[in-house]
């Protein structure tokens, strides 16, 4: 037969495992919300929670200049030869046949997120700008993810079509990360709640 003392120190753990749930609650969040972001890379489109928005494809220049050179159809563009290497940039990780956005992989890599007390801050960290990068990686995500005029490389400007991958800062989380987030928060309160019951 259970005693009170037994009752009290049940709820004793109750009230423990709700605190660490409470204090693991931004964790939580932030892992989510990078999940559902990166998912949309495998989608190739932006996914709110109502439908898929599939992203615009590439430009055929754009391929022609992601293969260029990697058979012998294309041509050196000083020389205006036929190129003598069957694959001249083997081993370089630009190609055509890659997914929009995940020619590296880099972009949907910085995505992550960090906490500061009940505070969650998602997506990609200011002040880092790589070797050769003509800006900072927030700025470059911030690019890709709304659209825009913009410089790439040394010379051109040019129209990016926006590719959103990730809500807007004045958007706040899409339903679909407020869904997960629901569903993942009601599956450690479950689980709380059926160790109380066994009891």
């Amino acid at each position: 037969m259970r005693t009170l003392g037994d009752l009290l120190g049940d709820l004793k753990k109750k009230e423990t495992a709700m605190r660490k749930l409470q204090e693991a609650t931004p964790t939580i969040i932030g892992t989510i919300a990078v999940k559902a972001i990166k998912d949309n890379f495998k989608a190739q489109g932006y996914n709110g929670g109502n439908e898929l928005q599939v992203w615009a494809k590439r430009k055929e220049v754009t391929n022609k200049n992601y293969d260029y050179n990697r058979t012998k159809k294309y041509r050196t563009p000083k020389r205006g030869k036929v190129s003598t290497h069957k694959n001249a940039l083997k081993g370089s990780v630009y190609q055509s046949d890659r997914p929009i956005l995940v020619q590296t992989g880099n972009l949907r890599d910085s995505i992550m997120f960090k906490t500061s007390g009940n505070k969650v801050f998602i997506g990609v960290l200011s002040n880092v700008k790589k070797p050769g990068a003509t800006q900072e990686a927030h700025a470059y995500a911030k690019h890709l993810n709304e659209g825009g005029v913009g410089k790439w490389g040394k010379y051109a400007t040019t129209h990016t079509v926006a590719r959103k991958f990730m809500p807007r800062p004045d958007e706040g989380p899409n339903s679909k990360m407020l869904a997960m987030i629901k569903n993942k928060q009601q599956f450690e309160l479950d689980k709380i709640y059926r160790e109380w019951q066994r009891k």
